[in-house]
């Protein structure tokens, strides 16, 4: 379904999941901050409630390692020093492009309450989450080995020449 995120698990395999290992989701709905047109959007996305899962002693490190603001700074400083070319990026739905690790075990959730009360799901349904969707406890480290594996194959033309990313060993979440 919906980019590979989740496949609905047949009535039959269904029969053979216990109803204690499926893990419920919920709809998260925010409102954004306006734009610069003044114009406010609205979000709803389906959460799983990571805090019904069970640890697996498979899972090691959980976090997504962001990049600490000394580095940050002097990575900007010498930019500015060299002249050198810097970028940004900021990936819309990141951790639905990371699969899940098949240590991980195989994951069946509950559709959200909302899916259902509004039609978009029949009751009773069951998926199986194939990619790291937000609230799984192993989303945020799947996220972070699947970004970095891209960014290492990386290779960015630049002035005609071909450029790639290195990782920082002082700062791993740097590149």
């Amino acid at each position: 379904l919906w980019r590979g995120v989740f496949e609905v698990v047949s009535a039959r395999e269904r029969a053979g999941i216990s109803t204690r290992s499926l893990i419920p989701m919920q709809t998260v709905f925010a409102r954004k901050a306006p734009d610069a047109a003044g114009t406010r959007r609205y979000k709803a996305r389906a959460v799983v409630c990571g805090n019904f899962q069970k640890e697996s002693p498979a899972e090691g490190d959980l976090f997504t390692a962001n990049v600490d603001i000394a580095s940050f700074r002097l990575a900007m400083s010498l930019a500015a020093t060299h002249r050198w070319h810097i970028g940004g990026l900021d990936v819309s739905t990141a951790f639905l492009n990371a699969d899940l690790p098949h240590a991980s075990g195989e994951v069946y959730c509950t559709p959200p309450p909302d899916f259902v009360r509004f039609g978009l799901v029949p009751p009773g349904e069951v998926w199986r989450i194939r990619k790291a969707l937000y609230g799984l406890r192993v989303a945020p480290r799947a996220w972070a080995e699947h970004r970095d594996g891209a960014l290492k194959e990386l290779k960015l033309s630049v002035g005609g020449a071909t450029a790639h990313l290195e990782q920082s060993d002082a700062d791993p979440a740097l590149w």
